[in-house]
């Protein structure tokens, strides 16, 4: 007999609980199960509606490239936790990088080997300040073209 899934087998299943299993006196106990379970069940505590965190957490230090490893794999964290040690939980599907008990970044996590997975907004700030500092490196190096560099710099400014 072959079987598409499981679930062809939960009628057969229930029919063999209900008629066998649950009646039949049980030798260590001397009761039958379904009738322990009535006595039990007042005593049962609810399951956890949260669910349990399932995670391995490890200890980690990003990288100068603002990442973090975990197998073979580097994943993202915002540039200014370069250097920083953090915690990465790693989860079946997904890995969550923290800060104390701040969530920096989750990632989908990679089964394959020696990827980069990279979140854009993640080096945003970093490119910002890069694009900042050459801004002020150009208007440092033009001041000093000329004394009336500065006068046309305040000029410009003002006709905006």
């Amino acid at each position: 007999m072959e079987l598409a899934d499981f679930s062809s087998l939960q009628p057969a299943a229930q029919l063999w609980v209900d008629s066998i299993a649950d009646v039949r006196l049980h030798a260590a106990t001397q009761q039958r199960p379904i009738d322990r379970f009535a006595d039990e069940r007042e005593r049962l505590q609810r399951l956890n509606p949260a669910g349990f965190d399932l995670a391995t957490v490890h200890s980690v230090r990003a990288t100068k490239q603002f990442r973090v490893a975990l197998d073979s794999n580097h994943y993202s964290v915002p540039a200014r936790y370069a250097g920083q040690r953090l915690s990465l939980k790693a989860y079946a599907d997904h890995v969550c990088i923290y800060d104390r008990d701040q969530l920096l970044a989750r990632h989908r996590r990679s089964m394959d080997r020696h990827q980069d997975i990279e979140d854009p907004e993640h080096a945003q700030r970093l490119i910002a300040q890069r694009k900042n500092a050459r801004e002020q490196r150009l208007l440092v190096q033009f001041l000093a073209l000329s004394p009336r560099a500065q006068a046309y710099v305040e000029g410009l400014e003002d006709s905006f």
